[in-house]
């Protein structure tokens, strides 16, 4: 390997055939006509890109916000779900809670005047 031409000895064994065609070339007109097909190819390669992501990019987004003002609504107390409803939950403070079931869920509610004790054990149970 020469010393001034290792670049070509590296372009010839590139993995990109146009690259390696076009270095052995042995005439001036097949390296002409090969140079003008690769140089061809990389264009119209950019340009298709170029088109397909101004194509995406042109597509619209879509975003949906709705900004809305609630009222106070009063709940009746404080709620804690759980996705398992065949377990049981546990006893606490002394007594065991009220269940209702809704769908897939297992609820335990606390009522109004439950001391907030019993809502800091329930929590801690979770």
């Amino acid at each position: 390997m020469a010393k001034g031409k290792w670049y070509l000895d590296l372009l010839e064994l590139s993995i990109i055939p146009g690259i390696a065609a076009l270095i052995q070339s042995k005439s001036c007109s097949i390296f002409s006509f090969r140079l003008c097909v690769l140089v061809c190819s990389i264009t119209a390669f950019m340009w298709q890109t170029k088109v397909m992501v101004d194509e995406y990019l042109g597509y619209p987004t879509v975003l949906h916000i709705e900004d809305r003002r609630l009222q106070t609504v009063s709940f009746p107390g404080v709620t804690f779900c759980y996705l398992n409803g065949e377990s049981e939950f546990g006893w606490i403070a002394g007594g065991r809670l009220q269940e209702t079931k809704s769908n897939d869920f297992s609820c335990f509610l606390l009522k109004q005047n439950d001391p907030i004790e019993d809502t800091s054990k329930l929590s801690f149970e979770l």
